[in-house]
């Protein structure tokens, strides 16, 4: 028996909650995520933390699927932000684009999320979600989640909702004719046709609470964490909200956002390009595709240009 040294075994449980329901994955969640950790580990110099094993407790033994990981020491970033100096923020903002434009650069030809064969081998399958549903939901059936060839394909999927948890009762008329209109926008577009924007590995919560730093040398990341839920898609569809700590000052976050964005605009030229102005009515398009079975007419103004999160967008004078 192998000695892993400090390990550290997260589980997850169905999980009940007063006026809510109760929460319930995908199954392939956990096996998509743990692939992804070991094709970060093997491909790239992201540090992540090593999986030892994973079951996804189809058995129902346990109470919910685990996986048992390397332990590795660190703090999130937030936790020590307001301690650091102003050179030491920094220098932490720029290893956190370095991360992020590796994973910019990580380029595979089809929209999903990664597994892993019996035979060790990556392979883009099933679109997976970080979401739970709640009481009355029924997950998304991986056979409709992918893996797409094309923008089109996936967007279709996107406005069909076939990508996320959705109520046993059927969608109102209302909903329904919303989602055949963006669906028939999708096929028409010229954008979504010619578009010929990489598709990158997406991870869709990068945010300072999941980037650890060592204590003792802060500006130095100790692993990136809570990969469930990455998947690849257009680049100009990777789009997390990157969250600063509670309280950050709105000038000093413009200010190191445009720190992160032109270290990643000068690692990966395409980035910069993703999210220009030209790409807003794409953008745009795939918002209303999320929007179309969730949202009701008026309730989101399409009139303003789409956010990105992670740049500000507005940093990008084109």
């Amino acid at each position: 028996m192998h000695d892993h040294g400090r390990v550290l075994v997260r589980v997850s449980y169905w999980c009940f909650l007063k006026g809510i329901g109760y929460g319930i994955s995908t199954h392939t969640k956990l096996p998509s995520e743990v692939a992804t950790l070991r094709f970060l580990e093997a491909h790239t110099t992201i540090p992540v933390p090593r999986v030892f094993f994973y079951d996804n407790d189809t058995d129902n033994a346990v109470g919910g699927a685990w996986m048992a990981m390397e332990y590795i020491k660190g703090v999130p970033a937030n936790w020590m932000w307001q301690e650091l100096s102003a050179d030491q923020q920094h220098q932490l903002c720029t290893a956190i684009a370095d991360v992020y434009s590796e994973l910019m650069n990580i380029r595979l030809p089809q929209i999903g999320s990664l597994f892993q064969d019996l035979h060790g081998q990556f392979f883009v399958g099933p679109m997976t979600t970080m979401q739970f549903g709640e009481n009355g939901q029924v997950p998304p059936d991986p056979h409709r989640c992918g893996p797409f060839l094309s923008v089109s394909e996936w967007l279709i999927a996107v406005a069909s909702g076939y990508l996320k948890f959705s109520p046993r009762v059927p969608h109102t008329e209302q909903k329904q004719n919303r989602m055949k209109s963006v669906i028939n926008e999708i096929r028409g577009s010229d954008l979504v046709r010619d578009d010929a924007t990489p598709f990158v590995l997406d991870h869709v919560d990068f945010s300072m609470q999941n980037i650890l730093i060592h204590r003792d040398n802060p500006t130095q990341i100790s692993a990136v964490i809570d990969w469930e839920g990455a998947r690849f898609v257009p680049m100009w569809a990777a789009n997390p909200i990157f969250r600063w700590p509670m309280g950050f000052p709105a000038e000093e976050s413009e200010h190191f956002l445009q720190v992160i964005s032109e270290r990643i605009s000068e690692n990966v030229p395409q980035w910069k390009d993703a999210f220009s102005h030209g790409t807003d009515d794409l953008r745009s398009l795939g918002d209303r595709a999320v929007h179309s079975t969730q949202a009701g007419e008026g309730e989101v103004d399409w009139t303003k240009p789409p956010y990105h999160h992670l740049s500000g967008n507005r940093f990008f004078k084109i």
